[in-house]
């Protein structure tokens, strides 16, 4: 009987009373009827077993070379392939995917079955005798060659530490309908097909845990992210057509890698670092994107390109419109009238028999007055070649890449260098909005952020910020600010506050600076068994929403949470939960009673908790919009912050509203809402009623006196209470309900029944109930 390996999916890790991980992550040995049981996890499978071994961790390539000097090198069992559908496409219905398998399976070796995924099919074979694992991806390599006259094999599937999801697994709560063809297999001999098989010689550690820092980058370094915004400015990595971070991830490393040639994971992954810290929600993190870079680098130097080879596949895609920007910076005084042809693919001139050698007239000019790769020219000379139909693309292509590697050759002249580096980079920039102070590029981080300075301060921040990171010469001693701006400088038109983010980062395509607040404090992750038996206490009858909504409270970049509403009698330390949760930015929390019942509400850049302690006051003049501003608070990611003489400036966040109330009336609006609008408000409620309890414990702990400087320290630094809730954030698996809004959803409880209750009638309702009174007294029939 056939064995395969298979790692259950934890959702939640498991923890012994030390703090350490149990049971997490172990690779069990099962047969193969089970494997296409209905799961209860999101059961991964393995191609490879330990000798002598039922049980053993999931292992990634930096274990082989310790296993092999051991004895115990992992042996691969099997084949698993992945074959996707165009784009990832989801299977219309099981019947079109059967037929599909079907096929696949008709072009494979006898023996060979396979079962459906949700977006493809997956070619499956036992191997005997089995592969060592050093010379399993060189195998799998070519087998997928074999096979690919026939199928197009994902060649991801010929990593040997790949995770494949077993047919009937419990993906986002539902188990995965799929079709197996399991019965008939037979096991393949690798040996047959005479490959040529050879090692994959790693040092141990190559590929072992990620680095704690990323490398910090050049402004060289970045010209092969030209065309990825986010990347350079630290944002969320942003989901595909198919709604997968992890996929624009791959992609985009795989496209850095190319263009520059890099073979260095640590720095290939420097690139995406701080937008894969950015991104909250999803299973990609820093461990994530260390094995897809070190898989990407080993694809790389598989295949090194020859340094003197021309590329002859052209390039595909368009500029982007950043990519744009870059050329249009460049491209001034009489080459300025060649951009708008270039950008709307126009000839170059109206002489066809100069266009060839104008069309090269122009493109050396901007090679040599730029930075780029080579492919970007193209993709920017194409359209207009097209239309000229001289100088052909791929002669077009050959003399981008002469004249890149000409440029490169000639070493780079310093007039060059500034003007390509201030133009992606200004050093100094000016706001025209009353009251904003300048920017100041600071070139000691990676990505480049900018710091506010002021005319005062502007030569001593240059001197300590910009300097130090310059690939060339500059001085501001003794210039003023105008020549400054127009030397080495640039402008913004908007401002914008985004929560999460470190510093302020430029975005030049519509010259916005996005300014950074809501930033996290260092705060090392502890479990602390008293503050978790006080949380548990403090949950009363709903612990595990509460422990939900803690462990989600950090990603305030893009995802929104409900409202948490604690009702409890005084001491249970309602006051003291909202200190604790906001010392994870270093600040007291933002008062909901003042901001809101302002025209000015400045202090929500501050710290991202909004905080109604003893419940939601309601300003007389605010009645009417009480509860319409309450729903945007909490539901938005996109708010206006007002401060006094200046214009509103876009927060992009997600706020997290905390109320606690001694009673159950901690939300008094007055509107008459309908049921849509009740629902609503249901939604945007964790509604919990404290386990009195919870104040006895405190006092056994000594109240605030005794615990308040350890747990949330007067000073707003991170606390026990902090350091508790960062382990939730990394150790808790949340899943939100299918198609909601939020991470965390409010659920009916008697308080929401109540509060729709006491909401009152809508007036219209109340205009049919008083006609009928009316009806009733004049006698008329049929009013009941």
């Amino acid at each position: 009987m056939h064995k395969i390996a298979v790692l259950p999916h934890l959702h939640v890790r498991g923890w012994d009373g030390a703090g350490s991980a149990v049971g997490c992550g172990m690779v069990r040995v099962i047969d193969l009827p089970t494997f296409c049981d209905p799961q209860e996890t999101d059961a991964m499978a393995v191609s490879y077993l330990v000798p002598g071994e039922d049980v053993f961790p999931r292992l990634n390539t930096s274990a082989l070379s310790t296993l092999i000097e051991v004895g115990q090198e992992p042996l691969v069992h099997w084949v698993f392939l992945d074959v996707d559908n165009p784009d990832h496409q989801p299977w219309p219905d099981l019947g079109t995917a059967t037929l599909a398998l079907l096929e696949a399976i008709e072009h494979t070796p006898e023996g060979m079955g396979g079962y459906t995924t949700r977006a493809g099919l997956r070619l499956v074979a036992p191997l005997d005798p089995p592969l060592p694992a050093s010379l399993a991806n060189s195998w799998l390599e070519q087998f997928g060659a074999y096979l690919s006259p026939h199928v197009d094999v994902d060649p991801a599937s010929y990593e040997w530490t790949r995770l494949m999801r077993l047919p009937c697994a419990k993906r986002d709560g539902q188990v995965l309908e799929s079709i197996a063809l399991l019965d008939d297999l037979s096991p393949l001999d690798p040996h047959v097909f005479g490959f040529k098989l050879e090692a994959r010689s790693r040092e141990v550690g190559d590929w072992g845990d990620a680095p704690p820092e990323p490398v910090i980058l050049t402004w060289q370094d970045w010209q092969y992210a030209s065309d990825l915004a986010w990347a350079r400015q630290g944002r969320p990595v942003p989901k595909g057509i198919e709604g997968s971070s992890y996929r624009t991830a791959k992609t985009s490393l795989a496209r850095i890698a190319a263009r520059g040639n890099i073979t260095d994971a640590h720095l290939l992954a420097s690139f995406l670092w701080e937008s894969v810290l950015a991104t909250s929600g999803s299973s990609l993190d820093i461990a994530t994107l260390w094995k897809l870079s070190t898989w990407v680098c080993d694809q790389q130097a598989s295949s090194p390109p020859s340094p003197t080879a021309k590329d002859d596949t052209l390039p595909a895609g368009e500029l982007a419109e950043e990519e744009w920007s870059l050329l249009r910076v460049a491209m001034t005084g009489r080459d300025s009238i060649y951009f708008g042809k270039l950008k709307d693919g126009l000839p170059i001139t109206s002489r066809s028999p100069d266009y060839e050698s104008r069309t090269y007239t122009v493109l050396r000019s901007v090679v040599s007055e730029t930075d780029y790769p080579a492919d970007l020219y193209f993709r920017a000379f194409r359209a207009t070649c097209t239309a000229q139909k001289k100088p052909l693309l791929p002669a077009l292509w050959e003399r981008c890449q002469d004249l890149v590697q000409e440029r490169e050759n000639h070493g780079e002249s310093e007039a060059r260098i500034r003007r390509a580096f201030v133009d992606a980079n200004p050093l100094t920039l000016s706001c025209p909005n009353p009251g904003t102070p300048l920017f100041q590029l600071d070139t000691t981080t990676t990505p480049y952020s900018y710091k506010t300075t002021s005319e005062t301060l502007i030569e001593l921040d240059f001197e300590t910020m910009t300097r130090p990171g310059l690939p060339f010469q500059a001085d501001y001693a003794g210039l003023n600010t105008r020549t400054i701006l127009r030397d080495f400088g640039g402008r913004v038109d908007t401002l914008a506050y985004t929560s999460g983010q470190r510093g302020c980062r430029f975005d030049a395509t519509n010259s916005t600076m996005h300014i950074g607040v809501h930033q996290l404090k260092p705060v090392k992750a502890a479990f602390h068994s008293d503050v978790h038996e006080w949380l548990t206490l403090l949950g009363g009858d709903d612990v595990e929403g509460l422990l939900d909504w803690l462990a989600c409270v950090t990603y305030t970049i893009d995802q929104p949470l409900c409202s948490l509403y604690i009702q409890g009698a005084p001491g249970i330390g309602k006051s003291l939960l909202g200190n604790g949760i906001s010392s994870l930015w270093g600040t007291p929390p933002v008062e909901y009673n003042k901001t809101m019942n302002s025209d000015f509400n400045a202090e929500v850049t501050t710290n991202p908790i909004v905080f109604a302690d003893e419940g939601i006051k309601v300003d007389r003049s605010n009645q009417a919009y009480a509860a319409l501003q309450f729903r945007n608070l909490v539901s938005g990611t996109t708010h206006y912050v007002n401060e006094k003489f200046k214009s509103p400036v876009p927060l992009r966040g997600a706020m997290r509203v905390l109320i606690c109330a001694n009673d159950e009336n901690g939300l008094p609006f007055k509107e008459s809402l309908g049921e849509d609008g009740i629902e609503a408000i249901i939604q945007r409620v964790l509604y919990i009623k404290a386990d009195p309890a919870a104040a006895d414990y405190l006092r056994n702990k000594g109240g605030r006196i005794g615990i308040g400087d350890t747990w949330a320290p007067s000073s707003n630094e991170p606390g026990a209470i902090a350091e508790h809730l960062v382990w939730l954030r990394d150790n808790r698996k949340v899943q939100p309900p299918a198609g909601a809004r939020f991470m965390v959803v409010g659920k009916p409880t008697q308080w929401h029944r109540e509060f729709g209750a006491r909401q009152g009638i809508k007036p219209s309702t109340l205009q049919v109930v008083f006609a009928l009174l009316k009806k009733s007294q004049s006698g008329a029939a049929n009013v009941g």
